[in-house]
């Protein structure tokens, strides 16, 4: 299973990814070995694929988090994953995690489309106007706080792009 997350809201990106990793934890790997982050910018073609195609140790599934490959310079691994992305097992769950811009080779342009078009994609895009006053809200309300109105507008129309 692919799973692609990405965009210009890395706050709430980051958040998403964490509660996927502790809901992974939670129902299929309580000890967290089956979980693995590998830095995209500096992890090679081997060491990937080892990660990938490895069988989960005491579990039925594996977590791999691949973050920012999109922005790697190493032609290597980027083809790679161009050509192998249809070979990922089942049986493991690789999240692409990208949190900066896409690199401009063409070999990051075409992993960035073929991820785009798996089954599980989540895009962030940056809140703003009433949708980041309602986040905010939420937000607030969810950590067990309450925020007037006007408290809230004021931080929507004074936060900076990345909530």
């Amino acid at each position: 299973m692919i799973i692609y997350v990405y965009g210009e809201d890395t706050f709430r990106s980051r958040d998403f990814l964490s509660q996927q990793v502790e809901r992974f934890k939670k129902e299929r790997d309580p000890q967290g070995m089956n979980v693995i982050f590998l830095d995209g910018q500096k992890v090679e073609s081997s060491q990937l694929w080892n990660e990938v195609t490895a069988t989960p140790f005491l579990a039925e599934k594996k977590m791999i988090v691949v973050q920012n490959i999109l922005s790697t310079k190493d032609t290597d691994v980027l083809e790679s994953l161009v050509e192998g992305i249809k070979k990922i097992p089942e049986k493991n769950i690789v999240v692409f995690y990208q949190s900066e811009p896409v690199g401009k080779s063409k070999l990051a342009q075409e992993l960035q489309k073929l991820l785009a078009k798996e089954k599980w994609v989540k895009e962030f895009v940056s809140l703003v106007g009433a949708q980041l006053t309602d986040w905010i809200k939420i937000e607030v309300a969810q950590r067990g706080g309450t925020i007037h109105p006007t408290a809230a507008a004021y931080l929507a129309q004074n936060a900076s792009k990345d909530t």
